[in-house]
């Protein structure tokens, strides 16, 4: 089995630095992990700050590609799941259940 360390020809200088970087660390890591602890507080920063960033990008497109074309497909066929449409005859928006649910004593008590 081969392992490639690197992409292209020859041994690429850039992911020899990362195999010493990362070797470097590991053994830092066996040996004296006290030493790597601001390294490990940076790191966990540098996350905190790519989290503000990327999560509402992510939570954005995943909002523009699937919630917002099911609404206008909803609106566009006319629909309203949530029966918000006001209806002037109507005596009340109650909607009775039918079974009418649970008891309401069994509620009591309930911690």
């Amino acid at each position: 089995m081969r392992v490639y360390l690197h992409w292209g020809e020859g041994p690429g200088w850039l992911s020899s630095a990362f195999l010493g970087i990362g070797l470097l660390l590991m053994v830092l890591g066996i040996v004296a992990p006290a030493a790597l602890g601001g390294l490990n507080r940076l790191w966990t920063k540098l996350g905190l700050v790519l989290a503000k960033v990327v999560n509402p990008i992510v939570l954005g497109l995943i909002f523009l590609v699937t919630i917002v074309p099911t609404g206008l497909i909803i609106r566009l066929m006319g629909g309203d799941p949530l029966n918000r449409k006001f209806d002037p005859e109507a005596p009340s928006y109650w909607i009775d259940r039918d079974p009418p649910g649970p008891d309401p004593d069994g509620m009591k008590n309930q911690f």
